[in-house]
Parts: C-alpha cells; structure tokens; sequence
C-alpha cells in the first residue's frame, strides 16, 4: 500500500508544476513573448543530470533509494514552500532549481517503486497507472479551486501537501545503502528509452501541451482547464479496461498497435488542428488520450519482464533517459516548432517520428524469459 501512496502523491507533485507552469510563466519571464515564455518554463533542465543520478543511485538496493529519495522531497518540498516572492530574477531561478533537483531523484525512485509493487502484483500494471493518474486529476483539480476562486498566490500549498505525503519515508523498510554490481542490456535499454520518451510524449501533448496552446490563444483558462481534467477522466475510466485487454491479445501486441496508430496518424490528425473548432479539438484530444492508455496500461509490466538481471539499474537509467531526452522536451520542442514553422502538423511530426522509432526497438527487443541480453556496459 505504501508504493501505491509514493506514487501516487509523486505523480502529484510532478502534476502540480504542469498544472501551474502556463500561469507562472508570465510571471517568471515577464520580458519574453507568451509563446517563448511557455517554451522555457517547460524545457527540462536536467536533460544529462537526471541520467547520471539514475546510474548512481540504480547502484544501490531499491528500498534504500526509496527512502533516501523521499526524505529529499520532504526537504526540497518544504524548501519550495519557503521561497519568498521579493527576490527578483532569483524566485524563478530557485523555483526552478529546486523542482529539478527533486526531479533529479524521482526516476530512481519511481522505478523502484513500480518493481517492488509488481513483484507481488505482477499483472497490475494498469492499476499501478490508474493510481498515478489520480494523482494528476487530484493536483488539476486543486489548481482549478485555485483558479476558479482567483487564488493562485496560494500556489505553495499544493507544494506543501505533497511534502507532508511524503513524510511517509518513515514507512519503508531501513536498508544498509550498499553498492551492488550491475549492468547495462543493450539493445533492451534503448527499447525503455523509446518507450518512456513515447508514453510521457503522448500524454503530454494530448493535456498540458493543447492546454498551454489554448491558454496561449486566449481560452478561458477555467474552461480550457476543466475540459482538460475531463480528458483525464476518461484516461482513468479506460486504464483497467485495456488492462484487461492487454492480458488477452498480449502486452506487446498492444503496445505496438498504440506506437503503429500513432505513427500513422498524428501527422494528418495534426494537420486539421484548429482550437477554434470545438469538434477536431475534441477528437484529436480522444484519439491520443486512447492510444496513449492503449501503450500505458501494460507499460510497467512489460518492461520489466525484458529483464532477467540488474532491471532496477536498466530500467532507472532507461527511463530518466527517455523522460529527460524524448518525453518531458515534446512541450518545448513542438512549440518552438510551431513557432518558427506555423504549421500545425508540426505537433503530429515529432509524435509521428517517436512512435516509429519505437515500433522498430520494440520489434527487435524481446522479453528476458525468451533470451538473455547481451551486456552493454
């Protein structure tokens, strides 16, 4: 039970800067354009530290990771809580300084949490996604309240709930922090690269990034963001469904499916984006919110089962790659893209390019059971 509340008040937190980043940024970068403004706030600036991190702390057995990680959210939480507003240039900076430094340990710590849960749990996957995903509906709606009663100023609250969850850390096991022997699996490393850039891409693009691209044009932001929590629902609703489907035409058959629609498509479905047409917005919305719980109900299970040795390791340093480089960059990278080439299937270009690199790894990787993976490092 308790992986279950670290993941789920984890995906909180993460939730709570993507919620608040298009309000914020106004007032972090007063002298850029909006578009430039959005274009920062989400560029992730842990793009090599994060995979270092993970090679580090992967070393390490996963209970310790767990409880050293979660003792540093409460510090850096509580930290963010403490920011004063009077410092300048300096309240952004040490925002953002801060919220990466958690970030630094969260893909370690997340990857730890999964496998410990799935050890028990083994066919969950979909429970386990289900669970963080109400822990994004929980922050969205939170920020709503905020937004719906003009009391955005009260932004550190939310900050200051995920720290006092996560005093928790007490809850798990003590465990001596002692290095082990480990190794990388090539070319299953990169498989979890591509799949995690893919996932975090297609959930991103389908809420914040449409969100911040509506909110960029003028929506009302308490109706752009309801409409978004709406979509987060329904991505709830059908989790356990393709859960289940996933146990009856294969993990992987359904993961490639997701990756080979996704490439077919969001080149065109992009072309006929338009915000101030209500339907094409809806469905572009509904057909990546469905493909993208397609990939992500048997996400956690599948990869682990492609390792037999160090998965751990393999998955902590696969997955921050894959976050940092391909996922958590798709806001900024289809923004400034729209910028400099204002075409709206710009969007759908680097989905389209990411679910094809995917399709391919997934195609040539197979699950540790049926072959053991050569070393890579």
């Amino acid at each position: 039970m308790v992986y279950l509340w670290i993941h789920f008040f984890k995906r909180f937190q993460k939730a709570c800067f993507y919620f608040l980043a298009p309000f914020l940024a106004p007032l972090f970068f007063p002298n850029l354009q909006p578009l430039e403004q959005l274009i920062f706030i989400f560029f992730p600036l842990g793009l090599f530290l994060r995979p270092l991190f993970s090679m580090f702390f992967g070393r390490f057995k996963q209970l310790f990771v767990v409880r050293i990680s979660l003792m540093i959210h409460v510090l850096g939480s509580f930290a963010i809580v403490c920011i004063p507003s009077s410092l300048g240039i300096l309240t952004p900076l040490l925002f953002l300084g801060l919220k990466n430094i958690l970030d630094f340990f969260s893909a370690p710590k997340t990857t730890a949490t999964s496998l410990l849960y799935l050890e028990k749990q083994e066919k969950k996957s979909a429970h386990y996604e289900m669970l963080g995903m109400l822990g994004t509906l929980f922050a969205g709606i939170l920020v709503l309240l905020l937004l719906f009663f003009d009391a955005l100023y009260l932004w550190r609250l939310l900050y200051f709930i995920s720290g006092l969850s996560f005093l928790v850390f007490w809850k798990v096991p003590k465990t001596s922090p002692s290095i082990q022997k480990t190794q990388l699996y090539f070319p299953h490393l990169l498989t979890v690269i591509a799949q995690t850039g893919f996932s975090y891409a297609i959930f991103l693009m389908s809420t914040h990034l449409i969100h911040a691209y509506m909110l960029e044009n003028h929506y009302d932001p308490t109706l752009s963001l309801s409409l978004l929590l709406c979509f987060m629902t329904l991505d709830i609703l059908l989790l356990p469904l393709f859960g289940r489907l996933s146990h009856r035409i294969g993990e992987k058959a359904q993961m490639q499916l997701s990756v080979f629609l996704a490439t077919l498509f969001s080149i065109p479905l992009f072309f006929f984006f338009d915000i101030s047409i209500s339907f094409n917005l809806f469905f572009i919305r509904f057909f990546l919110i469905l493909i993208g719980v397609m990939f992500a109900a048997p996400f956690y299970s599948y990869q682990k089962n492609l390792f037999k040795d160090d998965a751990f390791y393999n998955l902590s340093v696969g997955r921050s790659i894959g976050k940092e480089w391909l996922g958590y960059p798709s806001i900024s990278i289809c923004l400034f893209l729209h910028q400099y080439l204002p075409i709206h299937f710009a969007f759908g270009g680097y989905l389209s390019l990411l679910g094809l690199m995917t399709y391919i790894l997934m195609q040539r990787a197979k699950p540790a059971s049926i072959v053991r993976p050569e070393p890579f490092l």
